[in-house]
């Protein structure tokens, strides 16, 4: 299975990238996790050696990004695994996405910790990689792609001006979906953890996540870890979409920024299919 592990904090949180490189210590990742001595930097379009990568983000002027990949080649369409970093000043947040590096998502406990605990931190999802592309598929061609029906899907306009207008599929019917919204993603994942700067921008009572008995809860400082599901969702149907849809009304609907809070698209059982 290929992880993506999905990370927010405010979007000044690192106002320099070194910082957060240095804070997870990545370079220890990827040598000792990932046996991967060398890396692409597609900033530079150039492979750097894993050790060189702090040195080479500036401390003395503002870089607030980074972005490194698997360096190997991958089959067309396949996922190469990255560490990428950027802040999404539109929406007052930073995003960290570490994918297909199964063996540093797998040994999180050894940096992820250190993250949890800035004070900048807003939540942190573990997704199957698969699954949550498809989920947030909304080009025709992406289906078409994949192998996948979009034929019974939602359309909608993609809200472009001529002559860029087109349809596109609407994801918010799909139990996966995950949508950027001021100072938060509203996303579902089986496993979540949730700083005081998410309940705060959902207008959520950390309580009523507690009283759950249908979640695993465990406070981790001023962070709530929860497991939804005992394995990442890899499907829109059944109980894990029971789950998806379940996870996302209690954790969302009393947001100020959600445009439907009784999120009924999701209750027109719409799923995706093979072709």
């Amino acid at each position: 299975m290929k992880y993506s592990l999905i990370i927010n904090f405010t979007e000044l949180a690192f106002p320099k990238a070194y910082q957060l490189w240095e804070l997870a210590n990545f370079s220890q990742g990827l040598i000792e996790d990932e046996n991967s001595p060398k890396i692409l930097n597609i900033k530079t379009g150039k492979p750097i050696l894993v050790g060189n990568i702090l040195k080479s983000l500036p401390r003395n002027k503002r870089q607030v990004t980074f972005w490194l990949e698997e360096i190997n080649d991958f089959p067309k369409g396949k996922m190469r695994p990255a560490i990428r970093f950027s802040p999404l000043s539109d929406f007052g947040i930073s995003q960290l996405i570490v994918e297909g590096f199964d063996n540093i998502i797998e040994n999180r406990e050894h940096w992820l910790p250190e993250l949890l605990s800035h004070p900048d931190f807003i939540s942190a999802r573990l997704l199957n990689h698969d699954y949550d592309q498809v989920q947030n598929y909304s080009s025709f061609s992406s289906f078409r792609i994949a192998g996948l029906n979009h034929d019974s899907l939602v359309k909608k306009d993609n809200g472009l001006p001529a002559p860029f207008e087109e349809l596109i599929v609407d994801k918010t019917y799909h139990a996966g979906h995950w949508l950027f919204k001021p100072g938060y993603t509203e996303a579902v994942a089986s496993e979540l953890w949730l700083g005081e700067r998410f309940f705060d921008a959902v207008s959520l009572d950390k309580t009523q996540v507690l009283n759950c008995d249908w979640l695993q809860t465990t406070a981790i400082d001023n962070v709530l870890h929860i497991k939804a599901y005992d394995t990442p969702f890899d499907s829109d149907r059944g109980e894990q979409r029971e789950v998806q849809i379940k996870l996302r009304k209690l954790l969302y609907s009393q947001s100020l920024h959600s445009t439907d809070s009784s999120f009924a698209n999701l209750d027109k059982n719409i799923m995706i299919q093979k072709v």
